[in-house]
Formats: C-alpha cells, structure tokens, sequence
C-alpha cells in the first residue's frame, strides 16, 4: 500500500498492531509470534512518528520493548526527512505516511554463535516480523509499505545506534483508506511509555 488516508492514527490502532511483535505469557515460558535463530531474537523494532500523525503519542522516535510491551521514547527532538527516501518512488509514500517502522539487527547479539551466517537469520527472522505486522495491520484498519532503500545514516542517527547495529528493513504506515477497525487502548501519559 502507498496510500494512507491523512485521518491521524488512533492510538488503539498503534498498540494493536504492535502487538504482533510483543512477547506473550505462556504456561510453559514467554513466548514470541514468530521464530528466531537460537532463540536470540537479534532484530529490534524502532519507529517513528511524526507530528500531529498517531493520537495521543508526540513525534519523535521510539523503541519497541517487545518484553516490556512498551513504546518507550528515545528523542522528542529527532526528524525523519523525506530526502532519506528516493525521491521519485518512495518520498511521496512518506508525505503521506504517519510513522514510519525500522527493524535493526544488533549483530553482536548473534554472530557469536551464528558468525557468517549471521546475516541470514536475522533476514528470515525480519521477514517473519514484517508479515506479522503487515497482518495485523490490516485488521486494524492501517496499511503498511515496505521500503527497500533509504538512507541508513540517518535511520542510525535517528536512533543514536552503534557499530554492530544493522538496519535491516523499514515500513511505512498510516490509516488505509476506508473505514477503520476498533481497537483496545493503552497508553501510560506519566511515563511516556506506551503499553501494548
């Protein structure tokens, strides 16, 4: 999907389609939707948002704590520009776009054990997130575009990520055109996390 509706994102909508990638309680330990090499879960999930975009959440960029199930603020300050996207593909996707997701492998979480292979785990464990996401973001009433290319310089400033972080894949996403479905609503206002 490349179009989104500018109607801003309600905040129930966010968590539930986040959900996808949270850590679940289960009888016999946590459990995750989708697999990961040894266990390890490497790939981290960031997003963006941008003003006036997501109800009830302030620009900026965050990181998913997918044990925690919280959204937790990194820098209200930070700017996502359009010039980090092409300029003719994929820019005019972002102008529309009300947030947009980064999932980012720390390497250093799993080369170790992994080592050349490394890279390939961490492709097939970013796939899986990316389809649970883009599932439940429809049943949400919100669309999801995969970006292929963009400027991972200033994905990694934009989250003030180290050395042995990899940007792996980024979406971008905002309400589909139509009516929207409902959803549950969590957000903590005294602590700018955002429960999921």
């Amino acid at each position: 999907m490349r179009d989104f509706a500018h109607t801003p994102v309600a905040l129930p909508q966010l968590s539930d389609m986040l959900s996808a990638l949270m850590q679940n309680p289960a009888p016999d330990g946590p459990r995750f939707q989708y697999a990961s090499a040894g266990g390890l879960y490497p790939v981290q999930t960031y997003l963006y948002v941008k003003q006036g975009r997501i109800d009830g959440i302030a620009p900026g960029s965050y990181y998913l704590h997918p044990r925690e199930r919280t959204l937790i603020r990194l820098d209200s300050d930070a700017t996502l520009d359009g010039d980090s996207y092409d300029y003719f593909v994929n820019r005019p996707t972002y102008e529309r776009a009300a947030f947009a997701v980064f999932f980012v492998a720390d390497m250093s979480a799993i080369t170790p054990i992994y080592g050349a292979a490394s890279r390939d785990m961490v492709l097939l464990e970013t796939g899986q997130m990316a389809q649970h996401l883009t599932s439940r973001a429809g049943e949400v009433g919100l669309g999801l575009c995969g970006i292929g290319n963009l400027e991972k310089n200033r994905v990694a400033d934009l989250f003030d990520l180290g050395a042995a972080h990899q940007l792996i894949y980024s979406m971008l996403g905002g309400v589909a055109p139509g009516p929207m479905a409902p959803a549950s609503d969590a957000y903590n206002d005294d602590t700018e996390e955002f429960d999921i």
